[in-house]
């Protein structure tokens, strides 16, 4: 980090930082074996802190983990300020609200195809624009969580949901669709909206055996604080065939190499762990996910590059955008390359005898 930035750092509105832990190892393999990746991370996005935090990369599986880092007691003060706190809410993929938008931008032709039941905007003429964009009809799938229509009673947990804005797409596509919800500033908003979330989280979720066919955790994988009994217990409450759904930032990404401490997939501290492929795999398998299906993440090269460099603009680092070439280059790369988008998408499948 420049000597500017150091100088600018954010100010944080709970003074000094107190209530850390100390891990000593990586908190997905709990190797001991580690580097130094950024020791001068700061909260340059939300401001909640003013204190520097040191992350490192496990070289086993090549985690990215804080330590030390804020303990369960003290990690909802740096959520102060979070978007999960207003009505609407904040996505990568820049949609949010209670679906209706989402209906009348992507038209009915695809909606229908996934399940989704919209027949009141069935004239409005929008088809000839899905099909001719193959990229709307790939942010439409990742909208769905590349899924298509459940069968009747099927039934879904979208944990650490926030205010609860994807259920209402969730339940026009069919699903008997509930939220979890640890922030309890966000489960009153989403109680203010009407949506059916209850506050809750990993790795204790209070559900019985096999109680959902399907739980997706949308850039909430990183928040954890313990990544291997969460995804134990996500597979408890998984009925039989059921799957996780999992959306993360990815270290290996074209952002990150590009802007370094300043990606915003970091995002200190409230991002504890960030993965890639080899991390997120070992990860899956490890709590007995043994069948995964890696999907191509939606398009969303701009949005970290614009978003990062708002935030090394912030801290005072020079960050000229990548040229228009290097762009399409990136995002044609992580179409076609597993693990080269900037977040990773993945559904792991619980065991159909168990």
């Amino acid at each position: 980090m420049t000597g500017t930035a150091a100088q600018s750092a954010p100010r944080g509105s709970n003074g000094p930082d107190s209530d850390l832990e100390c891990m000593g190892r990586c908190p997905v393999c709990h190797s001991g074996s580690r580097g130094l990746r950024y020791n001068n991370l700061r909260d340059w996005l939300f401001q909640s802190s003013a204190s520097a935090w040191t992350m490192h990369e496990c070289t086993e599986c090549r985690a990215h983990y804080l330590d030390p880092r804020p303990t369960r007691a003290a990690i909802g003060r740096y959520y102060a300020n979070y978007y999960t706190h207003s009505n609407a809410g904040e996505e990568p993929d820049g949609i949010a609200g209670d679906g209706s938008w989402f209906v009348r931008t992507y038209g009915v032709d695809w909606m229908e195809r996934l399940g989704i039941k919209a027949p009141e905007f069935r004239e409005r003429g929008d088809r000839w624009v899905i099909s001719l964009a193959s990229s709307m009809r790939h942010a439409l799938r990742g909208r769905c969580r590349h899924r298509g229509p459940p069968w009747p009673g099927a039934r879904l947990l979208d944990m650490g949901c926030g205010n609860g804005h994807w259920l209402p797409v969730a339940q026009a596509m069919g699903w008997d669709a509930y939220g979890m919800e640890p922030d309890p500033e966000a489960v009153a908003v989403a109680e203010k909206l009407g949506r059916p979330v209850q506050q809750g989280g990993l790795p204790q979720t209070g559900w019985p055996d096999g109680s959902f066919t399907s739980v997706t955790l949308n850039h909430v994988i990183e928040h954890l604080h313990d990544q291997v009994n969460a995804l134990r217990e996500i597979y408890r409450i998984l009925e039989p065939g059921g799957w996780v759904w999992i959306t993360t930032p990815n270290t290996d990404s074209f952002s990150h190499g590009r802007f370094g401490q300043h990606w915003r997939g970091l995002e200190p501290p409230r991002h504890l762990v960030v993965f890639n492929t080899q991390s997120l795999r070992y990860l899956l398998h490890n709590t007995g996910f043994l069948s995964c299906e890696w999907t191509p993440p939606n398009d969303l090269t701009d949005w970290y590059v614009r978003s990062s460099g708002a935030i090394a603009k912030t801290a005072g680092s020079k960050s000229e955008r990548p040229s228009r070439l290097r762009m399409i280059t990136a995002t044609i790369k992580s179409r076609l390359c597993r693990g080269a988008g900037e977040e990773l998408c993945v559904l792991g499948y619980k065991d159909s005898r168990r």
